[in-house]
């Protein structure tokens, strides 16, 4: 049984054999569907796990799998995938659940049923809010340029912008960290880097008040995922903002140890 979280720059996986204790994995690179290419993810999942020797001729036949991948939200996109997976002799047998990367945090976050809110705030940001009845609504996380306020990409464009910072070939969320560590280390650069860095908060802050007015909560518990988000910085920031939430980083391996419990439970079912 196999447990994925796939974001747009990482993948982490979980893998249980009988009764052993499950074992963690991490890659540096995404099976994030891109240019609607589903077969060149399922053939991105499928080379990283041969490459732990975890699918081989000598291995168990996968049982189950459950995936939380970015960019993930759509029905017919999940469909799309699961096509692609089962075109592969390694999946074709197998129970698959797909799912967003943000609903598998949310899960893992609040459990099935428990209202809250969870903001993510990586590469992109969004905000959830699951009401009193189950409902979960959005605010957010629609991509750039429009959409991703308060994000490593929106900080890396501020950044950009400021002509203080260089960046890369358009890759405005590579600079986010360098934000931050100049926030703190640099004479040059910390004021406007904590300018920066302040109205990112603030942006992500109305994220948050726009989901929780959607669900209804005035207070409650606030979950904080992605490393824009759980910076300590942030956090702070967000603290103060926020008074009427309590703030609780989400434990990084949650979410894969939630799509592992999902691909538990589809082989008990």
């Amino acid at each position: 049984m196999i447990g994925i979280e796939g974001g747009g720059t990482r993948t982490r996986a979980l893998v249980a054999r009988d009764s052993n204790a499950p074992v963690y994995y991490e890659w540096p690179s995404s099976i994030k569907v891109r240019n609607n290419d589903f077969a060149a993810s399922a053939a991105t999942l499928r080379s990283l796990l041969h490459r732990e020797h975890l699918l081989s001729q000598s291995s168990e036949p996968v049982l189950a799998i459950a995936i939380g991948l970015a960019g993930l939200s759509r029905t017919e996109d999940q469909n799309s995938l699961e096509t692609a997976l089962r075109a592969l002799p390694e999946f074709a047998f197998a129970h698959i659940h797909l799912e967003g990367d943000a609903t598998l945090a949310l899960r893992s976050a609040l459990g099935e049923h428990a209202p809250g809110i969870l903001l993510i705030s990586g590469t992109g940001s969004v905000a959830f809010a699951r009401d009193e009845e189950g409902k979960v609504h959005r605010a957010g996380g629609y991509g750039p340029p429009n959409s991703d306020e308060g994000s490593g990409w929106w900080i890396g464009k501020q950044a950009a912008e400021s002509g203080k910072w260089s960046v890369v070939n358009g890759e405005f969320a590579s600079l986010a960290r360098s934000v931050f560590d100049d926030a703190i280390q640099s004479e040059e650069k910390s004021e406007l880097a904590l300018t920066i860095l302040r109205s990112a908060g603030e942006e992500l802050a109305k994220l948050v008040r726009d989901a929780a007015r959607q669900a209804g909560l005035a207070r409650g518990n606030l979950y904080l995922s992605g490393s824009v988000a759980k910076h300590r910085l942030m956090m702070l920031h967000l603290s103060e903002l926020l008074r009427e939430f309590q703030l609780h980083p989400l434990e990084e391996r949650a979410p894969v140890r939630t799509a592992l419990e999902i691909a538990r439970t589809l082989c008990a079912n």
